[in-house]
């Protein structure tokens, strides 16, 4: 599975070199799109600026880079109310790729649990559990954790060596967890970490009205997996400028996580302040 905006479309242009020489029967491939005008990553709102043209370009493009013909299935990326689903445009625009033999199937994506099983990710949220990367993620022993999950059916953790991928793959022998293992994860349990689960608790109590969970996504991003494009990214989707905070003396926001947000929320938005150009 990949997505339209994973690695800004360079995770779609390298499955295509990888799979351009294998026949096509021997893989399945989905992509994901998200729709034009996405207003709030949260519930999947749709603004006014969607064009269902729009959105089959970015497709078009999707499978350009892919180097294939069709998909097996084509995702509307982040989807979390029925009205995103149901959605008459939408739905056209997909189900016209189908009969052009362009998707064979389609779908939607969602990080809610509607009833059904669930592809976990952001397992290892960069391989450390604080900022100052004093404290790594033992990846055995949090990939055992979540596939213990009975509503987990598998994970998608990413990859950034070869290595990587064959101590994940051997996690799938015993899924067991050592004393070791257990009590490296009890001993996480007591920092607050970098991932934020956007549970929504925080929603409504800022009184900058800022977009909280994404927020400290991008801080996710930046440090826990060093990936300073896709952090200031986000920044840019949600219009946040280099001072968000308007010199709030003290902040209103309730984490459940008990995160620091005003913190976190300074030292991502400097971010701003550096020219586009110097973020590779």
């Amino acid at each position: 599975m990949t997505a339209h905006m994973y690695q800004e479309g360079n995770q779609e242009a390298m499955l295509g070199e990888f799979f351009k020489d294998k026949p096509r029967d021997s893989y399945v491939i989905a992509t994901k799109v998200i729709p034009p005008g996405l207003t709030d990553f949260m519930t999947g709102e749709i603004g006014e600026e969607f064009s269902v043209e729009a959105y089959l370009e970015m497709f078009e493009t999707s499978l350009k880079r892919l180097q294939m013909d069709y998909v097996d299935i084509f995702y509307q990326h982040v989807v979390a109310t029925e009205d995103a689903v149901l959605r008459d445009d939408l739905l056209g625009a997909m189900q016209k790729m189908k009969d052009q033999g362009k998707a064979r199937c389609i779908g939607v994506s969602t990080h809610y649990n509607q009833g059904m099983g669930y592809i976990g990710m952001k397992a290892l949220a960069g391989n450390y559990l604080a900022e100052e990367k004093s404290k790594p993620v033992d990846p055995v022993a949090a990939l055992k954790w979540v596939l213990q999950d009975p509503s987990i059916c598998t994970i998608i953790p990413g990859y950034t060596a070869y290595d990587q991928i064959e101590t994940d793959v051997e996690v799938m022998y015993d899924i067991d967890l050592t004393p070791d293992e257990e009590a490296e994860l009890e001993e996480g349990r007591k920092l607050t970490g970098l991932f934020c689960q956007g549970c929504g608790t925080c929603k409504g109590t800022c009184t900058n009205n800022l977009p909280v969970p994404d927020l400290m996504r991008a801080y996710m991003y930046a440090y826990g997996y060093a990936d300073i494009e896709k952090a200031r990214g986000v920044l840019d989707t949600r219009n946040i400028d280099s001072n968000p905070c308007k010199g709030c003396s003290s902040c209103t926001v309730s984490c459940a996580r008990n995160f620091p947000v005003h913190d976190r929320i300074e030292k991502i938005a400097r971010l701003k302040n550096v020219p586009k150009d110097f973020i590779v």
